[in-house]
């Protein structure tokens, strides 16, 4: 109630001042009626005395025919809905180029065809309107407010506010544009929709993908909080922990005016989400699904051939005055055993077991499907409207043992009772199982270090070891 009443009492005060600039500009035009009658009077007597006679120019007698058409004087009043003048108004003859404006009374005078002749008055903020003369010389016509444009509204802080009315700078992200996009979680959809609002994903791995969402620039010292304040209907909460197919809407509040209602947690701006709500009408179902690939985009290129491996050891080591550590004969039984892989060697193992030439890229990235699946229910009637909706997702990730399963649930109700009491939830619930494969900073220092000659896979239930003596592990 506190809030309508703020808002109620901001709208009024405008008008107000509107009133009182109107009234001091048709003072000031009253004032100098008399001097600008003149001025109108004198350079319409100048046109009529610089016309040159002969041809082109009109006579008396023409000037006395087109006078005597049938033209109707048309008098008007355009006001708003609580009666007061509206200045500069467009007044159209409809179907021709005769219009004019509205002073700063709201009135305009116009001469038409005829009686049945239809006007279209227009103006910013209020809807066209088409009034048929019906042979009167004098009207009133009252402009109705653009519903669609003033009453359109955005979410502020706990409540909602009229567009028009909006002083703070707030970006609204609707629905359609974050599921146009094949992400698998809401951070991330959230790149490049609005502007001053900087997306950073720190991580590719499932379930660890969240993207750190900067408004304007870090606000605060501590990093560990630099990240917006996310308000889910009303309440605190992760932003990743809704399915983006449960968002209607996403306002961003950017500039300081967010911080008279979050205080310290709005220094890094806060984004405001409202999840889907019923509607009236019959049962609607709904499900999508998204099959995409998920693969490595760029994976650094590794000597895989343990023979040049060795070789380029050695070469190495003397560019430093110094001995190589492995023998031309190791170097030649490794190419030999590479011509034969499956061959079994001396150790009983195949050659590829044996004398391996592992690419450790290849090796540890894979391809795999990510699946994603919705499943939604709407539908209500006058006094109980309902949502109710579920979501899976499957991302094996492009190693192994680092995928994640999420299942997420969403539950919108909302009855009226009497006429004078809503009852509802907004419940939404997900879960996630996270494998425990590492994936930290130092997987591409360990990649980089592993050498090609140490099988990557198990034999016979066990891990391999180097198989070159000069290997220091």
């Amino acid at each position: 109630m506190k809030n309508s009443f703020n808002l109620e009492m901001k709208t009024r005060i405008t008008k107000v001042s509107d009133v009182i600039i109107m009234k001091k500009m048709r003072d000031f035009i009253r004032y100098r009626k008399g001097y600008l009658a003149g001025a109108i009077l004198f350079g319409s007597i100048g046109a009529l005395y610089a016309g040159p006679a002969g041809a082109g120019s009109l006579t008396v007698g023409e000037v006395r025919g087109i006078h005597q058409q049938a033209s109707v004087p048309v008098s008007d009043v355009v006001t708003d809905p609580s009666g007061e003048p509206i200045i500069g108004a467009n007044v159209v003859e409809k179907g021709t180029l005769n219009g004019t404006v509205t002073d700063f009374d709201g009135r305009f005078t116009l001469d038409v065809k005829n009686g049945e002749a239809i006007l279209v008055v227009s103006y910013i903020g209020y809807t066209e309107q088409e009034v048929r003369v019906n042979n009167q010389r004098e009207l009133r016509i009252q402009l109705k407010e653009d519903n669609q444009l003033i009453e359109e509204v955005v979410v502020v802080g706990y409540g909602v506010q009229k567009k028009v009315n909006m002083t703070g700078s707030i970006s609204t992200v609707g629905a359609k544009s974050i599921e146009a996009r094949p992400v698998t979680n809401v951070s991330t959809s959230l790149a490049g929709l609005a502007f001053g609002v900087r997306v950073n994903q720190l991580s590719g791995r499932p379930g660890d993908d969240s993207a750190n969402i900067r408004v304007r620039g870090q606000g605060t010292l501590n990093d560990r909080n630099s990240s917006a304040l996310v308000i889910i209907d009303g309440i605190e909460g992760t932003l990743d922990a809704l399915n983006p197919s449960d968002i209607a809407e996403i306002s961003i509040l950017k500039d300081a005016a967010s911080s008279s209602i979050y205080g310290a947690r709005a220094a890094n701006g806060v984004i405001l989400v409202t999840t889907k709500s019923g509607s009236v009408g019959k049962l609607r179902i709904s499900f999508s699904g998204t099959l995409s690939l998920a693969q490595p985009t760029r994976v650094p290129e590794f000597v895989s051939d343990y023979a040049r491996y060795m070789e380029l050891f050695n070469e190495s080591m003397q560019n430093v005055g110094q001995t190589g550590n492995f023998t031309q004969t190791e170097i030649d039984l490794w190419r030999d055993a590479a011509k034969n892989p499956k061959a079994i060697a001396k150790s009983g193992y195949p050659n590829y077991v044996a004398y391996p030439n592992t690419d450790w890229a290849d090796a540890l990235f894979e391809n795999n499907v990510v699946q994603q699946y919705n499943l939604s229910v709407t539908g209500g009637s006058e006094t109980s409207k309902y949502v109710l909706s579920a979501g899976y997702l499957n991302n094996p990730g492009i190693i192994a043992n680092t995928g994640t399963e999420r299942y997420q649930f969403c539950v919108n109700l909302e009855s009226t009772f009497a006429k004078v009491l809503t009852l509802g939830t907004h419940t939404f619930m997900s879960i996630q199982d996270n494998q425990m494969g590492q994936t930290e900073d130092q997987l591409f220092n360990y990649l980089s270090q592993k050498t090609p000659g140490l099988y990557a896979y198990k034999y016979d239930g066990y891990w391999a070891a180097p198989s070159s003596s000069a290997e220091d592990v």
